[in-house]
């Protein structure tokens, strides 16, 4: 899902209340229980002479039936109700050098990008990867801001 006109900052925050909860959920359980596992084998086990980054590809996906994120506050401009988004990782790749194709990244709505650390501890790897999620909430709910600020000059 992208952010369409009118419906930017509702999608921003749902996308910033997603990735928290990814970054909540890998905060709080064992790594390999959580949505990225596959990230961190792959960051974990692959040997550094082949592989340099491996990559999370995350889609946000909207309930549609428990979630309007249309819908926001006239007077806070916040999304009204419970935003009903979950981060699911589609995929994990490995790269030896470069940038992934633009179709690719231009197909998933974040990626989480780290360094292959052959025999990597789970707690550091947690750590690294809840720092990339930082960054990618902190970019989602500025974009919100200025959505919001965007949608009041128009208004006006």
């Amino acid at each position: 899902m992208t952010a369409e006109s009118g419906d930017d900052a509702a999608w921003y925050e749902t996308e910033a209340d997603a990735l928290e909860a990814l970054r909540d959920e890998l905060e709080s359980e064992d790594v390999t229980e959580t949505r990225l596992a596959g990230l961190y084998e792959q960051v974990s086990t692959s040997p550094p002479q082949l592989w340099n980054t491996a990559t999370a590809f995350i889609d946000i996906e909207v309930n549609e039936a428990t979630s309007d994120v249309s819908r926001l506050d006239s007077e806070s401009g916040e999304p009204q109700g419970a935003a009903n988004g979950e981060a699911v990782v589609t995929e994990v790749s490995k790269l030896a050098r470069g940038w992934w194709a633009p179709e690719i990244v231009e197909d998933c709505d974040a990626m989480i990008t780290l360094e292959v650390r052959r025999g990597l501890p789970a707690d550091d790897f947690a750590s690294l990867a809840s720092k990339e999620l930082a960054e990618l909430i902190e970019d989602a709910r500025k974009n919100a801001e200025k959505a919001r600020s965007a949608d009041e000059s128009e208004q006006s």
